[in-house]
Order: C-alpha cells, then sequence, then structure tokens
C-alpha cells in the first residue's frame, strides 16, 4: 500500500497562505478579479480557512456580484460563526440584493458578536497612585 504521495498538509497550508496573501495584494492594488483566482486556490489546498471565503466574498462585492459575495460570506461563516466582519458584509450585500429583513438579522448577529467582544476585553487595571517628593526633601524610603 502506497501512503504519502501527495503534498503534505503541511505544504497545501503554505501553499494556500501563499496563495491567499497574492490574492490579498492583487485585491490591494484594485484586481479583484485575480484576486478571486488567488483566493480560490487558497481555498482549494485549504478549504478550511474562513478568512479565505471572507476575503473572497470581499473580492465578489467589489465586482458588484453581491449573490457570489453572498455565498463566500455564508460559507466564511460556516466556518467561523464567530467572524465578525463576515455578518457584517453579509448584511451589506444581503441588503444590495433587496433581501432586507435578511440583511437586518445578519447586522443584528454582528452587533451581538462585537458587544460580546467588547465586553469580553478586560479592563485595564487602575492606575497606582504616584507620590511625589516635596522639592528639595531627601528620598528615606518612607511615605510622607
Amino acid at each position: 500500500m502506497l501512503t504519502g504521495c501527495g503534498p503534505s498538509q503541511e505544504e497545501l497550508t503554505v501553499g494556500a497562505l501563499k496563495h491567499f496573501h497574492r490574492g490579498n495584494q492583487l485585491y490591494s492594488e484594485d484586481r479583484p478579479q485575480a484576486a478571486i483566482a488567488e483566493y480560490k486556490m487558497a481555498i482549494a489546498q485549504d478549504n478550511q480557512q474562513a478568512i479565505f471565503y471572507y476575503n473572497l466574498g470581499r473580492a465578489y462585492y467589489r465586482l458588484v456580484l453581491y449573490e457570489q459575495s453572498i455565498e463566500a460570506y455564508q460559507a466564511a461563516i460556516d466556518k467561523n460563526p464567530e467572524l465578525e466582519e463576515a455578518w457584517y458584509n453579509l448584511s451589506l450585500a444581503l441588503d444590495k440584493v433587496g433581501e432586507t429583513d435578511k440583511a437586518f438579522l445578519a447586522y443584528e448577529k454582528y452587533q451581538m458578536l462585537s458587544r460580546a467582544r467588547q465586553q469580553a476585553k478586560p479592563e485595564p487595571d487602575a492606575p497606582k497612585p504616584v507620590i511625589l517628593k516635596k522639592p528639595g526633601s531627601a528620598v528615606t524610603g518612607k511615605q510622607e
């Protein structure tokens, strides 16, 4: 029995990340069509990364391909239901195709996740009082 004939999972992941980063570069150069091709190649090598689908949705949205962007955002949410940005952008795309009820629900989900994340942030420690010495007084180590 032959095993290990194809690329390793690590090789696939590295390759997928290369395509993903190339897609991001193309997207930033305002070349969303080329970015879509790179994101699809990344997904073909690693279809478990929500961010790959999310960025694919952004590229479709930029090309005014709202139905495809909705599918990509849904796939991102399927992979990571806590991905706030995917819910937000899904609401925008749904609104563009006239699905206002669904858009409202997606936006509500985004707001809920956003509030939960903000509440989960730890409060910064309260500043400790600083004891200042009077000018000309010697520092003795005891508090005044």
